[in-house]
């Protein structure tokens, strides 16, 4: 995991290099905050939480899992657990069809 990759940043309009661990290790907190943000339910105007139609949110009991993948060129996949979180809300699915008008 000490190996470096390097992405062309558009806004620096430069080579920029990073290492793998340090992604993943960003990629991980980046979970944990949806993960948090899921816990809370459906969206209100005052808080963050699930805005999907696809998926309903009630009263119950689950477990969110988050987890972080990585392709790297088109040859390696990396993939983690990264976190997981109990709810006091239960997520079903409510349709296979898209979202919109």
């Amino acid at each position: 995991m000490s190996r470096d990759y390097c992405y062309w940043d558009k806004d620096c309009r430069a080579w920029c290099r990073q290492s793998l661990l340090l992604l993943k290790d960003q990629a991980v907190q980046q979970v944990g905050r949806y993960l948090d943000a899921l816990c809370q339910g459906g969206v209100t105007e005052s808080t963050a939480g699930l805005h999907d139609c696809r998926v309903g949110c009630s009263i119950g009991n689950d477990v969110l899992v988050g987890y972080v993948v990585l392709c790297i060129g088109a040859t390696r996949v990396l993939a983690w657990k990264a976190n997981s979180r109990e709810t006091k809300f239960q997520y079903i699915p409510l349709t296979t069809q898209l979202c919109g008008p």
